[in-house]
Formats: C-alpha cells, sequence, structure tokens
C-alpha cells in the first residue's frame, strides 16, 4: 500500500495530519506487509525500526528530483497498460489508466493533470471498477454496469493488475486523447487502441513503479494551445527535460540496484545467521551426543566388570 493514501508529497495539506506511526497502525490493521518510502517519512533507520516493530516491510524507494525544477509548474506520475479485453462480447484492445485517488474523493485540487471529465455515472472508488471513453464508438454500446474481462496484455499482467474483471462505473472524456478516432498505438490487436479506461490506483499491483509521467510547463497555460508561444514554452522545458533524462535514469537505477543490494545483504545475513546457529546447534547435539556414547561406553563396562565378578564367584562356590 501506498504513503500516498495517508498523505501527499506533492500536496501537503493533503493529509498532513497524518504521522509514519498512523500509517503504520493502518497498515498492521488492514493486513498489509509492505509499503514504500515517502517524502515525508523521517531518517531511513527511524522508519525501518518503526515498520519492522508493525511487522511491515519497505519494500520500495519514493524517488524525487529537483534536476529541473524551474519551468515545471506541475508534475503527476501514474500508471499505464495496454490490454486486450472483452466487452459487450467484442475483444478490443485498450489503454488501461490509473485515476489518482483525489479525483474520485474531490481532494485532488487542479494539481491533477488531464483530468477527465465524468459524463454518466461515477468514478472508480473500487480496485474492480473502471470508467470508458464516452466519445469513443464501439460496436457495442457501451453502458453503466457492463462487464469488461482482460484476456492479456502487451507485457505479463501478473505484477501490474489485480484484477482481470472489472465493471463500468461511468464514461468520460479526456484531454489525453484529442481525437475520439485516432486514440493511438499498441502492440496488441490491430496495432490501433479501440478504447480508453481510468481505473482506481488501487486496481493496479502495490509494487509496480510508476509507468506514466505528467509535466506541466509553467506558463503554457497562458498561453493559447497551439500557437507559436504556447509551443515555444513547451518545447522549451521538453528539450530540457530530454537533455538530464539519462542522469535522471542512471541515478534512478543506482537507486533501484542500491535498494536491491539491501535485500541480498539482509537475506545473505539472516543465512549466514541461520547457517551459524545450525552450526552451533549441530556442535552442541554432537557433544550431547558424545557424551551419552560415554556415558554408555562407562556403563557397559561396569556392566562387563559385574560379569566377571560373578563368574568369579560362581567358580568359587562351584570349588567349595
Amino acid at each position: 500500500m501506498h504513503p500516498i493514501t495517508w498523505r501527499n508529497d506533492d500536496i501537503p495539506e493533503v493529509g498532513a495530519f497524518n504521522t509514519l506511526e498512523d500509517m503504520l497502525l493502518d497498515l498492521a490493521d488492514t493486513g498489509y506487509r509492505g509499503t514504500e518510502c515517502a517524502g515525508f517519512f523521517p531518517p531511513k533507520e527511524e522508519v525501518k525500526a518503526a515498520a519492522e516493530a508493525r511487522g511491515i516491510k519497505i519494500v520500495a524507494q519514493w524517488f524525487s528530483s529537483f534536476i529541473v525544477r524551474d519551468g515545471v509548474e506541475a508534475v503527476m506520475s501514474a500508471y499505464a497498460t495496454d490490454v486486450m479485453a472483452t466487452l459487450g462480447g467484442e475483444q478490443y484492445a485498450m489503454r488501461f489508466m490509473s485515476l489518482p485517488t483525489g479525483v474520485a474523493t474531490g481532494v485532488a485540487g487542479d494539481a491533477t493533470l488531464n483530468r477527465p471529465i465524468l459524463l454518466s455515472g461515477h468514478w472508480p472508488t473500487k480496485s474492480d471498477e473502471l470508467v470508458l471513453s464516452g466519445d469513443r464508438k464501439l460496436g457495442t454500446p457501451v453502458r453503466v454496469g457492463d462487464k469488461v474481462t482482460v484476456l492479456y496484455g502487451s507485457s505479463d499482467l501478473d505484477g501490474v493488475l489485480k484484477r482481470r474483471t472489472f465493471t463500468v462505473t461511468g464514461l468520460v472524456r479526456s484531454s489525453s486523447f484529442a481525437s475520439s478516432v485516432g486514440l493511438g498505438y499498441t502492440n496488441l490487436g490491430t496495432g490501433i487502441i479501440d478504447q480508453y479506461a481510468y481505473l482506481s490506483e488501487f486496481a493496479f499491483d502495490d509494487d509496480l513503479p510508476y509507468t506514466e509521467v505528467y509535466v506541466a510547463a509553467a506558463g503554457a497555460k497562458d498561453e493559447l494551445s497551439g500557437s507559436d508561444d504556447y509551443q515555444a514554452t513547451v518545447d522549451e522545458l521538453a528539450a530540457r527535460l530530454e537533455k538530464v533524462a539519462p542522469k535522471l535514469a542512471a541515478d534512478r537505477l543506482a537507486e533501484v540496484k542500491a535498494d536491491a543490494q539491501e535485500q541480498v545483504d539482509d537475506a545473505r545475513e539472516k543465512y549466514e545467521r541461520g547457517r551459524d546457529e545450525s552450526a552451533a546447534q549441530l556442535a552442541d547435539a554432537k557433544a550431547k551426543l558424545d557424551a551419552a556414547r560415554e556415558r554408555l561406553d562407562a556403563a557397559e563396562a561396569q556392566l562387563a566388570s559385574g560379569r566377571d565378578r560373578l563368574a568369579a564367584g560362581k567358580a568359587e562356590l562351584d570349588e567349595a
């Protein structure tokens, strides 16, 4: 379970009253056993000790960078994956995207980028619910209550989606898709995306890294969309992002490797500790076995001595 459920690092006022201890208690009470680090967490050692005390493992690391800060008005991370799914008895290539929890609860504010517009129904709030495009015309009309069943994905869906069957709770319009005719390309089906869907963040696996980042260029919203000034503002920021992307990727890779190495080191430490404990137990058992053998040998010697004395006594009686 992600810490953003309790507090939002990008919108500090959301959940500011929640503490690390509050989050860990809630996780333990609801049966979760893992979470990731967040920007509001105290030092790493303190987090690890508090988490272990509640039986919680830190399985991922929240990552942020200010390599490019000037010119960026807002940033939003998200999940996305392409799937082949059935709807109304027909198969369609669909793009599944995460909907920030705040959209459904009404606390996301203006920080949510590319917010879709709800045309009918309600937002998905459960891991087995989604909303579909209300503008896209398919072979079968889409209605609230319809079922979408995922068949397979553009990659292995284990560790990506928690569910395979979803209920349509509403229809939306999204600025991410300017045309209702061409929704983009995929490596599934005919190669064309037939439909898009927004799901709750909780529909995606808890350990799945973010796959998308939406960035708003400062000043772009003050310009007319498509104008030269608008495009120049966006292009200038895009060029800077592309320039620092290799360093950002390298830093992230180093962090992932460090986290993986830490897990390997912890596993090795547990193995070696278990091995040493087993060796100590084996040595103790051997010592006890040797001591028992010595007592057995002593008992056998005493028994043999007793037999000899018995035989000598019997011989004396026979002579008498």
